[in-house]
């Protein structure tokens, strides 16, 4: 029976798909019904934080009616729209990796700029103020930013350790950093050092 229903599928897949080449908004409509939930499932596990399934799905869709024309009659439709989001979520991961270099540039140079300020290093009142801060973390963040940041783990190192997706451990660390940052600017604004 549920062969029967999954050939149904298809069928009405195929039938939706020639229906959209020959120009029938509606008919590509009951195409992304028919693929949506099959093509968030398969994105799911393959979208890193930060990068929404949603937004991939959502321009794989629009990327394959753009390109219609190109779909080889008789294909398998599924497979096709699969390699549209493959390739937008390599390009998205691209981006993001871009930005992230980018920020990491950004933030060399800000360390730069403060250590130029200084030559004896951070002024005392904003290590004191990172101190503080760093108190403030439960132990578990606290364990994974000694990682990190004092005994320069790699990340997937530390991944494998805790048992986490390599994903998960840059998304919390990237929280911590905004964390700190904000936690280090009002200490020293509370304290009139900034």
């Amino acid at each position: 029976m549920a062969e029967h229903a999954h050939d149904n599928q298809d069928r009405s897949l195929a039938v939706a798909v020639d229906a959209s080449r020959r120009g029938n908004l509606q008919a590509y409509a009951r195409v992304v019904a028919i693929c949506e939930p099959f093509l968030r499932a398969w994105l799911a596990p393959r979208c890193p934080p930060g990068i929404e399934v949603d937004e991939i799905a959502h321009r794989s869709f629009i990327v394959a009616f753009e390109r219609l024309h190109s779909f080889a009659h008789g294909a398998s439709f599924r497979a096709w729209l699969l390699g549209i989001a493959r390739r937008e979520l390599a390009a998205e991961r691209r981006a993001a990796a871009r930005a992230l270099r980018q920020r990491g540039l950004l933030l060399s140079a800000q360390m730069a700029e403060l250590a130029a300020r200084s030559d004896a290093g951070p002024p005392a009142a904003a290590l004191q103020a990172l101190r503080h801060c760093l108190r403030q973390l439960d132990s578990e963040t606290r364990v994974l930013v000694r990682q990190r940041y004092e005994e320069e783990r790699a990340l997937a190192a530390i991944a494998d350790c805790q048992g986490k997706p390599l994903g998960t451990i840059k998304k919390r660390l990237y929280t911590v950093r905004e964390w700190l940052r904000r936690c280090v600017r009002r200490s020293l604004h509370e304290e009139g050092e900034w």
